[in-house]
Formats: structure tokens, sequence, C-alpha cells
């Protein structure tokens, strides 16, 4: 009777996020926006066998329009489908791993876990607009962990490779996880042979291996990612250094680069050369960025600690929200989110949002100081842990220092720490 219950409460949770996935999409956060169309648009190439159109491959990686293409592309790409499954996805994952953290079947502290993270309003249920891609990962993460740390499936090591790869090919940028992963298995002895090393590194080479080609057959830029990373890395390295993404308009007249090499970016649009334009406007960012940091490196590193805050403090992709011009960009703007600004009850809407994501930072936080004083004996709780605050440290970098910071990437780690809330409500009560 006891399992039955648990379960019982279990399905009540998992089912209240997916409502609360649902409710988002249809109220808060409704219809395709931003970046979501272009991974749509994407996917209906890819489901029509055209893999090679210059007007579709230069953007994202292809991970996550082959992921809608399986899921979507019988639906005519029903936004409500798409969230319900990534939504009952996530849910699925986080039973399995908590279910392998703790011991025995204590469905009562998987319940607690996936309580607190439910608490993620933000980051968990706006699966529409431009947090599509991350949504997905924040499933593929802690599955990764699990197939490398929980799992006793005699193909363990061929699934986390295939996962890695897949996470890899969603955003590149996330190979910073897969690596903190890695490490954390190679410390605490996971890694057992060479032969090992191989599988895992297998199927995330050929996934980049075939992403080359196809660039290659695109474009004749045997370019390993993609070539929109270029706006990634210099989206926060603006004229008033306030760490932030502005509209592209901004990005090539803010004198940082040569006029010359300017005027050939220009004539390239001008002359109407797709394939040109894209390679060059990925140059272009790049070259600029650099230029950025070689002629006023002081003003980028001021920007550093605001980008930080932005990328820790602001849940999801609230920071689309004062995407404005430079002069108009000062400091990290949490403020900003509470007054009269937005529309549709925005000040309400996004209040709500931040005191969530601030409800789970203090869950975070009590967790570690429980964790410190306790020692917890659980090796595997210890190690997953680690992963946890290893996977913060570096998205906070990465995406403050090398990119521009963009808080909805958050989506991809959480989960590793919220669950350091199941943790503290677990052995705070004795459960």
């Amino acid at each position: 009777m006891k399992t039955v219950l648990k379960d019982y409460g279990f399905l009540f949770l998992g089912a209240l996020h997916v409502i609360l996935v649902l409710m988002a999409n249809s109220f808060l956060d409704a219809g395709i926006k931003g970046d979501s169309a272009f991974y749509i648009q994407i996917a209906e190439g890819f489901s029509s066998a055209n893999f090679f159109d210059p007007l579709l491959n230069w953007k994202f990686g292809p991970g996550y329009p082959s992921y809608l293409a399986i899921v979507g592309s019988w639906n005519a790409y029903n936004i409500y489908w798409i969230a319900s499954i990534q939504a009952i996805l996530f849910v699925l994952v986080i039973r399995k791993l908590c279910k392998g953290l703790f011991s025995g079947d204590d469905l009562r502290a998987v319940s607690l876990s996936l309580f607190g993270l439910i608490m993620l309003v933000p980051n968990f249920i706006m699966t529409n607009a431009t947090l599509m891609s991350e949504s997905l990962c924040s499933s593929i993460v802690p599955l990764i962990y699990y197939m490398v740390f929980l799992s006793k499936n005699r193909h363990r090591d061929i699934w986390a490779s295939f996962f890695a790869g897949l996470l890899i090919m969603i955003r590149f940028e996330m190979l910073m996880f897969v690596a903190i992963i890695a490490f954390v298995a190679l410390i605490w002895r996971q890694i057992y042979s060479i032969k090992q090393i191989a599988v895992w590194l297998s199927i995330p080479l050929l996934f980049v291996l075939l992403n080359t080609w196809k660039n290659n057959m695109t474009y004749a830029v045997p370019n390993p990612t993609s070539f929109g990373s270029g706006t990634v890395v210099y989206g926060g390295n603006n004229a008033s250094g306030d760490g932030s993404w502005h509209p592209h308009a901004y990005f090539y007249k803010l004198g940082y680069i040569a006029p010359e090499y300017l005027t050939k970016y220009e004539a390239s649009i001008d002359s109407g050369g797709v394939v040109e334009k894209m390679i060059n406007q990925d140059a272009l960012y790049k070259e600029m960025a650099l230029a950025a940091w070689t002629r006023d490196s002081w003003k980028q590193i001021k920007a550093i600690p605001i980008k930080l805050l932005r990328t820790l403090f602001l849940p999801a992709d609230l920071d689309i929200y004062t995407m404005t011009a430079p002069k108009q960009n000062k400091g990290v703007r949490i403020a900003d989110h509470f007054g009269r600004s937005y529309s549709m009850l925005g000040n309400v809407k996004h209040a709500v949002f931040i005191s969530a994501h601030w409800l789970l930072l203090i869950g975070i936080l009590l967790g570690a100081l429980k964790l410190v004083k306790i020692k917890s004996s659980n090796i595997n709780y210890d190690r997953f842990f680690w992963v946890s605050i290893l996977s913060l440290m570096a998205a906070s970098l990465v995406y403050s220092i090398v990119f521009y910071g963009l808080p909805r990437f958050n989506a991809a780690w959480l989960p590793l720490l919220a669950i350091n809330i199941g943790f503290f409500i677990r052995s705070r009560i004795g459960l």
C-alpha cells in the first residue's frame, strides 16, 4: 500500500509539472517565437530530406531540429504536443535519476526532489519561445550522468556516448557538461579501460565529423560547429560594455572593427550572396570580439560581473525583455522586471518567475550546507553533488566571460543543482 501511495504522489507531481508547462505555453509564453520558428523551419527541411540548404544550416546545430522532425513532423509541429513530450521526458529522467541517487525504493525522496524542480517555474515550464532546445538539454544532462554513474545496463557506455553526442549537436557549448561528467568519472575511477574511453568518444566524434561534412557540402567550408556562433561570442562585448544581448543592428557599427573589413562585409550583403553573407557575418562578429578585448579590455572585464549576476539571478530567458539599445542598458536590471515596463501583466509575471528562481537558489544553498555538515555516506550523492557544483561554476564562467550571458542557458544545469533541495528536505525531516 505504501508503495502505491508513493507512486500516486509521484504521478501527481509529474502531472502537475506537465500541466504547468501547458499553462505556460497557453497564457504566459504563447505562440511560436524567436528561435523556435527557425528550429521548426530547419526541422521541416530535415523531414523533407533537405539537409544541405544554406538558408537552414548556418545558425544552429542539427540536434534539436532532428529531434523536432521525429516528434513533431506528423502533427504540424504543434507546440503543445512538443512541450508535453519534453515535460514528460523531463519528469521520467528526473525520477530515474533520483531513484538511482537515493537508496532503496524511497519514492518520497524522489517526490520531494521533483517538488523542488517544479518550483523552477521559469526554467522548466517555459518550453516555448527561445527556450525549446535548452529544455531538452535539461533532460539530457541528467540522463548522461545516470548512464555513466548509476545505470546497470550493459550497453550504458554506448548510451552515454549517444546522449553526449546528441547534447553537443543541440548546443555546441554543452560540451563543457560532458567534460565535467567525464572528469568526475576519472576522479572516482569510473573509467576502466582505453576501450571504454574509445566508446565514450566514438559517437560524439562521429556526429561532429558528420556535421563538418554537412557544412562542407553546403558551404564548401569544413566547419565543425555552425556559422552563427560568432553572434553568441560577440553578444556581450558591445560598445557600452553592459554585458547583454542587443539587436544585430548595433553589432557591426560600434567602431571596434577596421573600416575596410566592414565595407567588405556590407558589400557581401548588398551583392545578395547568401553563403558569403553567413560566413562573413560569423567571421566579422568573432573579429569584433577579439578587437573589443584588444582595444578596450578593461570595459569587457567590467562587464563580466554584470553578465555573471544576470546568469545566476535572472531565470530562463527574461533578459530578452531588456534587449534594448546599449545606452539604455546599464547594470543588472533585475529591478526592471518588477516595474511597469512590460505589457500583459509583465511586471507580475516576471516577479513571480524571479521569486521562484530565488527560492531555488536558497534551496540549493541549504542543500549544500546540509551536505557539508553531515558528510553524507552515500557516495552516489557525493559524486552527483560535485558534478552539480562544477557544472554551476563552469556554466557561470563560460556564459559570463566567453559568451553573452543570457540566463536562459541555466536550464541545462539547474536540474542537477535542484535535486539538492530534495536532499536537504529528506535529510532534514529524517525520511
